[in-house]
C-alpha cells in the first residue's frame, strides 16, 4: 500500500512538473513551412520572430497571401532581396511610445521570477532577473494577454 501510494505522488508530481515545462511553438516554425510550401526562403531577426506564437491557423494556398497575413497579423514588413529570399522587418516599433509593462512576483514567497514566458496575442517576453517584463503593442490593440 505505502510503494503504491509513493508510486502515485511520484506520478503526481513528475505530470505537474512536466505540465509546467509546456513549449509554445513560435513564428518561426510558420515560417519553415511556408518556406515548404512556396519553395522560398526567409531571413530575419530570430529574437525578433521568436518572440511571436505560431500561426494557428493552416498556410494559405499562395505566398501572396501569406505575406499579407503576415503583414496584419505580425505587423511584419516583407520585403524581397531575389525571386526566392524574402526579408522579414518589423514595422516601426514604438510609433506611439505606448508600453505595456509589468512584474511577476511569487505569490507564496513575494520574490520576483525570472525567466517566465509572459504571453500577450501573439507575442511573447522573458521576464528579466528582476520578474520584469514589457511589450510594444501593435498598432491594433490585443484585448487579451496572459501568464
Amino acid at each position: 500500500m505505502t510503494k503504491s501510494l509513493y508510486a502515485f505522488g511520484i506520478l503526481v508530481l513528475f505530470s505537474l512538473y512536466s505540465w509546467g515545462q509546456t513549449t509554445f511553438k513560435t513564428l518561426n516554425i510558420t515560417l519553415e513551412k511556408a518556406s515548404g510550401k512556396y519553395g522560398i526562403e526567409f531571413t530575419f531577426d530570430d529574437h525578433f520572430i521568436r518572440s511571436h506564437l505560431s500561426l494557428n491557423s493552416e498556410l494559405p494556398p499562395d505566398k501572396e497571401t501569406f505575406f499579407k497575413l503576415l503583414d496584419t497579423q505580425f505587423e511584419i514588413i516583407v520585403s524581397p532581396i531575389s525571386s526566392k529570399t524574402y526579408v522579414l522587418k518589423p514595422y516601426t516599433k514604438n510609433l506611439s511610445n505606448s508600453r505595456i509593462c509589468g512584474s511577476v512576483y511569487s505569490q507564496l514567497e513575494h520574490l520576483p521570477v525570472s525567466d517566465t514566458k509572459v504571453i500577450m496575442g501573439n507575442q511573447i517576453v522573458l521576464t528579466n532577473e528582476s520578474g520584469y517584463f514589457e511589450f510594444y503593442p501593435k498598432k491594433k490593440q490585443i484585448k487579451s494577454w496572459s501568464l
